[in-house]
């Protein structure tokens, strides 16, 4: 019944719109679409609201997720003004630029993702402060210096473990002996090492606002060739995109999500048409997704394609093409980097690694085991709460013209098998027993979130030119989200990120030789802000404090030239004299 009524938005036009001059008001379709959308943002104003009264008392009980999903109720506000003040606005909106305009974007894509690419760069800057903000995002920058170096771990001080890296985060984002000094990432290691010609030019920050860059081509792409006879079609795809936070944040932080949606765009774009040759780019690109920090987004995601070859006698023949592409990065960057993990960590003890290559692969199955468990209220909540943060990151009503863009593309294999990706994305994170943590949007779902810009170009262009009251009200939706949206967006990670480094004394001027020494065990997620390079070099360490008194004894020992500039809380910093 909802996606008939919602069909109908872009299946007939309304009769008072046929009239020349006549004020032509929004069909009966956009109308629910409108109200659905309401309520959707209504219901994440509530779970935003409920997790700002939870982090309204000790900070140090809210997880970062709650934390962080405050900050979705002002948003979601600001979703259903979109709606009002757009729906309004239609009225008022010419028909005929809204398709010029669009046309001629589809057209020229280079006009839109030349200064979006300029723009997400200046965001990486000035927004996300050229900063790891998490764990999540330090772990592969750290990594990639290893690698800048010509090194496959970094190599710390021999018993300074302690004080460079906190100690939850040893076996959890990074693998360590301070007996030896090396230290590597948990995480499989094709994202550090996409950074590390960027940590080469000094310049690490600029690789997502690249890879953004690059996924809008492919969204444009892909959306051309799933909806050819739409002539607006690619150029509403790279304006949903552009103007949904959920691309526009992630294409300026360090998370390796935006390689995973890209990685998912070109995955598919190939694989619409399964020539030997695609089949084999397809396999590369995506034992690269498969690699980039743990194989689950990309391993979700192509399970229905990888199953739809199969089903085929013409494209069985050739899937081993595929499957032979994924084996060198998947056997080197993958099995062979869990394996080099597990004997960093045998050097923690002194006396050879038990068990070899036998007991390496034991407990690399029981790694993997642990990161799945039976689903239960608790996931399935927060599950229902990440499908809102999928819709309050984007375009407001974006997610609810999936069904219909799907409707008008379920003739085509890539739109069921597209769909079925982001289906199995959704069901396969119910068997992960972790809330996300860190991360802006829904990342759980980010590796298939080209669907929503995908069909939601395809249901909009379908409207053409004959259904002007919803193509004018979800132009007005996208502009306004394009400058709204994603401002406040820009001005709450940006504020989230200052607060965040407030809460250490750290030096002012950047090449000024300084130890900052960090208590962990106040202020929030403040081991976040214990980060060093990967060989501990530069003028600057953040080091784990263990007290004042055993803090000033570490500098004595090792840093006599410097002297306590500033104390917070019991947080220090001392700098040259």
């Amino acid at each position: 019944m909802i996606v008939r009524d919602l069909r109908s938005a872009v299946a007939a036009p309304d009769a008072k719109e046929q009239e020349p001059g006549a004020l032509r008001r929004p069909g009966r379709g956009l109308l629910l679409l409108v109200a659905l959308a309401v309520e959707l943002s209504a219901a994440s104003i509530v779970v935003g609201s409920i997790a700002a009264s939870r982090g309204s008392g000790d900070l140090r009980r809210v997880g970062i997720f709650y934390r962080l999903l405050a900050l979705d109720a002002p948003a979601a506000v600001l979703a259903i003004a979109i709606l009002l003040a757009g729906l309004a606005a239609a009225y008022f909106v010419p028909d005929q630029p809204i398709d010029r305009v669009l046309a001629w974007i589809s057209d020229h894509p280079i006009a839109i993702v030349a200064p979006t690419f300029a723009l997400l760069a200046a965001g990486a800057v000035l927004g996300y402060h050229a900063y790891p903000l998490s764990a999540d995002e330090y772990a592969p920058l750290f990594q990639a210096q290893a690698f800048a170096a010509g090194r496959l771990t970094g190599q710390f001080p021999p018993g300074w473990l302690d004080w460079l890296l906190p100690r939850p985060f040893n076996g959890a984002f990074f693998a360590a002996s301070d007996r030896t000094g090396q230290i590597i990432s948990t995480y499989w290691p094709g994202f550090a090492l996409l950074l590390t010609p960027f940590v080469w030019c000094g310049a690490p920050w600029l690789l997502n606002p690249a890879i953004g860059a690059a996924t809008l081509l492919a969204i444009w792409k892909l959306t051309g060739n799933l909806a050819p006879g739409a002539p607006t079609a690619r150029g509403w795809a790279l304006l949903l995109t552009v103007a949904s936070p959920a691309f526009v944040v992630t294409s300026i932080s360090y998370y390796s999500m935006a390689a995973h949606l890209l990685a998912s765009t070109l995955f598919a774009l190939l694989l619409l048409e399964p020539t030997r040759w695609r089949l084999i780019l397809a396999g590369l690109v995506g034992s690269v997704a498969l690699v980039l920090h743990n194989p689950l987004p990309h391993l979700l995601f192509a399970l229905p394609w990888i199953a739809w070859l199969a089903s085929s006698r013409e494209t069985r023949r050739r899937l081993p093409l595929l499957i032979l592409a994924y084996l060198p990065l998947v056997l080197v960057l993958g099995i062979g980097w869990v394996l080099l993990r597990f004997h960093v960590q045998a050097g923690a003890a002194a006396g050879p690694a038990v068990g070899g290559l036998e007991g390496g692969l034991q407990r690399l199955a029981g790694v993997a085991a642990a990161g799945f468990t039976a689903p239960n209220l608790a996931i399935a909540l927060n599950r229902v709460v990440h499908l809102l943060k999928v819709a309050v990151w984007a375009v407001p009503g974006l997610v609810l013209l999936v069904p219909v863009g799907f409707w008008q593309l379920r003739g085509r294999a890539g739109a069921r098998l597209l769909l079925a990706s982001a289906v199995l994305t959704v069901i396969g994170y119910l068997f992960v027993p972790f809330d996300q943590g860190h991360g802006w949007g829904s990342r759980y779902f980010h590796s298939a979130w080209l669907v929503l810009p995908v069909f939601g170009a395809a249901a909009l262009a379908s409207a053409g030119t004959g259904r002007p009251a919803w193509v004018r009200a979800f132009a007005c939706f996208t502009l306004l989200s394009l400058s709204f949206a994603n401002a406040l967006r820009f001005r709450q990670v940006d504020g989230f990120i200052r607060e965040h480094l407030a809460q250490a004394p750290l030096p002012t001027v950047s090449d000024a030789r300084a130890v900052t020494f960090i208590d962990i065990r106040s202020g929030y997620y403040t081991l976040d802000l214990v980060k060093n390079d990967a060989f501990a070099r530069g003028a600057q360490l953040i080091l784990v404090s263990h007290g004042r008194e055993q803090d000033a004894q570490f500098v004595r020992e090792h840093f006599p030239e410097l002297e306590l500039r500033r104390t917070l809380g019991k947080s220090s910093l001392w700098m040259a004299r």
